[in-house]
Formats: structure tokens, sequence, C-alpha cells
């Protein structure tokens, strides 16, 4: 399967620079993605917010349609509407052209210890999925799938905390027409996305009080007779 090639555009300032610099050394087996140079942005015109038409005429004038497949394009300001809901951001133009928005997103990720980047890999998949079927899929229902709606911004947690397909939307792809492999690249690479592991051995304590306390103490005893046999084998 050919690879997709994916345009990133840092739309003005970016408080989250580090979110970039890991997602150029990402490495899939379904896109390549460039990041281009940071776009000034001019002046909010709705309300405090950008209107999703002023960052389309700035992103389709950025795209090269000639080079990559899809163009995204993220800032961290608020968009029309991002306010309570559109967590994702929007598709710009015939599903090649896409912003999302951080606005908001970094805190109500972090207060469940997940990682910035997993809402960025769950924003490219989702968007390049939607590309290739040339329709979304997406269901009102939160489901900690790639294609919730996710209508509150405090659902995005769901959605970003172990990401995958549901299998209504597994279903819906089986009948569209896609790339050889794909379906199963993408529930491959999904799987991937997690929380970073510390804070997993930290959810799997306070859920397993006591198992973890009987690891820990076998796992001491262990190491406490294994020093004693080397001690032992090296003194005779």
């Amino acid at each position: 399967m050919k690879k997709y090639r994916i345009q990133i555009v840092k739309l003005g300032h970016q408080r989250h620079n580090y979110v970039f610099k890991k997602i150029a050394k990402y490495k899939s087996d379904i896109f390549d993605i460039t990041i281009s140079d940071k776009v000034d942005l001019p002046d909010t015109d709705s309300d405090w917010a950008y209107s999703t038409n002023l960052i389309g005429e700035i992103l389709l004038d950025r795209f090269d349609s000639e080079k990559y497949d899809i163009c995204i394009g993220f800032l961290d300001h608020r968009l029309d509407g991002n306010v309570y809901r559109n967590c994702y951001g929007s598709n710009i133009k015939d599903h090649k052209v896409f912003v999302a928005s951080f606005f908001q997103m970094a805190d109500y990720l972090a207060e469940e210890n997940i990682n910035l980047l997993n809402y960025v890999l769950v924003i490219i998949y989702r968007y390049l999925t939607r590309f290739i079927m040339k329709d979304s899929i997406k269901h009102d229902e939160t489901r900690g799938c790639i294609n919730d709606m996710c209508g509150t911004k405090a659902e995005i947690v769901h959605s970003c905390k172990e990401p995958r397909l549901c299998q209504s939307c597994e279903e819906k792809m089986g009948n569209k027409e896609f790339p050889v492999n794909y379906i199963d690249l993408l529930k491959k690479e999904l799987k991937k996305i997690k929380k970073p592991i510390y804070h997993r051995i930290a959810v799997f304590i306070r859920r397993h009080p006591i198992l973890s306390i009987l690891t820990a103490a076998f796992s001491t005893i262990g190491l406490g007779l294994l020093t004693n046999m080397i001690f032992y084998f090296l003194i005779n």
C-alpha cells in the first residue's frame, strides 16, 4: 500500500511545539508527515474566535495539492462554535483540507494524564480515513472510537485514551473501497496509542491495590533470593 502524504500547517503562535517535534518523528505504515513553516494569523473575525471561513482561506492558500494528499492546520485559538462543541475542528474543503484547535484540549487531556500527541494522532487518522472515504462516518455516541462526535470537549478523553475503531465504523468502512490492508494497519497503529507507561502503571495500582502489593512483595523476595544466590556463587 502506498503511503499517504500529509501536510501539517502550524497556524499562529503554538504553545505546544513539542507535539510537532514528536509527530515529525512518528513512524507509520500508512502516512508520511511534513510540517510546514508557521503561518502568522490575522486578528480574530468571530467574537474573539477564528471563523472556519478565514482559516479555510489561509489553509487553501498554503495547501500544496500537487505534493500532498491532505492538509491539516492546527491552531491554539478558539474556532467559532468551538467553545462547547466541534472538538475535532472542521472539514474545510472536499475532505482534503481540515482544521483542528488545541483550545482547552490540553487541559481536559492533562486531567486524565493523556498526552496531547494522542489528540493529534486521533485527528490525523480520523481525517485521513475521511479523505479516503470521501465521506464522514462520525457518530453521536461516544465509544472511544476515532469517529466519536464528542458533543462536549470533556468527551474527548474517551477518544484519546486508547483510540480504536468501533464495530459499527469498521463495518461501514468494510463496505467502502479502501487500499489493501488499510483497515488492518489502521487498527494495528491505533493500538499503539496509549497513555504514558507510568500513568498506566498508576491506574493498574489504583484498580488492583492488593494484587499490586502482593506483586511488589514477591518481587522483593525474589530479588533478595537472587542476590543471595549470586553472592553465594561468587564467594564459593
